[in-house]
């Protein structure tokens, strides 16, 4: 008994169902997140220090990379960063 459907067809129904799950998590995380994008700008606007940034971000969908400066004297951005 078949299902009606080639080994390529199936392939391609996968390709495109991933695709769109993709585009959808691509889209959703971009509209949730961005109130956490405005937060991160305004920690850099905060901790800035003449031409000195104390804390960068990147983000890409849902994942993102937060660095801040090392010194002791930043501890509390780290420890803010972390939870």
């Amino acid at each position: 008994m078949t299902s009606g459907f080639a080994q390529e067809d199936l392939e391609i129904l996968w390709e495109t169902r991933s695709s769109i799950r993709w585009r959808d998590l691509s889209l959703a995380s971009n509209l949730y997140l961005n109130e956490v994008d405005r937060m991160l700008e305004r920690a850099k606007e905060v901790t800035r220090e003449d031409r000195w940034i104390r804390l960068e971000y990147a983000r890409f969908a849902d994942d993102l990379v937060v660095l801040v400066d090392g010194q002791p004297r930043y501890e509390w951005l780290q420890k803010a960063e972390r939870s």
